[in-house]
């Protein structure tokens, strides 16, 4: 289940035996500053704060791509290599904030179970991306089908391209060519917006869900 927020932010254990339960596929919340957030690899491999956990060995590896080393100077100073995570989940799938009922984010289709999968088609529908240093957050990545803007933007650092898995297993590096590939990590975020047929924002949102209210 992706979620984030208040329970990214609390690193809150799973009850998924709760009424109202929350199964998180990891938690922490990836700053600039020196929070242990950002190293804090049990946050991704304990079984009872990432979901994924048991599936993966335990290992931490899996959540960081080796090409995202960037650290701002304060986080150099405390003598860090990397911050422990570059993979952010499409927040279409699973539940979480998406499920809200408002304009911004309850625009599009989610997908709950694997039969809910059919448009896009699995090949089409990505499910783990490589996200940009300064948009990643929580583990769930946001982009609206009514929101014109890059509310989370994918990572550039593979020579002007970024790594994406599908629902269907398999995973392919997207050269990006408008938006994504010009964005330079700053150590600051603010979403930018999107000009009238952008490559990048349109590849990526068709691939993330299915717009159910609005076109583009």
């Amino acid at each position: 289940m992706v979620t984030h927020g208040g329970s990214a932010t609390t690193a809150a254990v799973i009850n998924e035996w709760a009424a109202n339960s929350e199964r998180p596929w990891v938690v922490g919340w990836l700053t600039w500053d020196t929070s242990p957030h950002n190293t804090n690899q049990l946050f991704l491999t304990d079984p009872r704060r990432a979901v994924l956990a048991k599936y993966s060995a335990q290992s931490a590896k899996i959540y960081k791509c080796p090409a995202d080393i960037l650290l701002n100077p304060a986080q150099k100073r405390l003598g860090w290599r990397e911050r422990v995570r570059s993979i952010s989940a499409n927040g279409a799938i699973g539940g979480g904030n998406k499920t809200a009922s408002d304009g911004l984010l309850g625009a599009e289709k989610l997908f709950i179970k694997t039969t809910d999968v059919d448009r896009p088609a699995p090949s089409d529908l990505w499910m783990f991306v490589d996200e940009n240093p300064d948009s990643i957050n929580d583990g769930a990545f946001f982009n609206s089908q009514l929101d014109r803007r890059w509310i989370d933007m994918p990572a550039n650092y593979h020579n002007g391209a970024g790594g994406l898995s599908f629902v269907d297993g398999h995973s392919e590096i997207k050269a990006w060519r408008s938006t994504v590939r010009l964005e330079k990590p700053n150590f600051s975020y603010t979403p930018p917006g999107v000009p009238a047929r952008d490559h990048d924002w349109g590849w990526l949102l068709d691939r993330t869900s299915f717009n159910v209210r609005a076109t583009r």
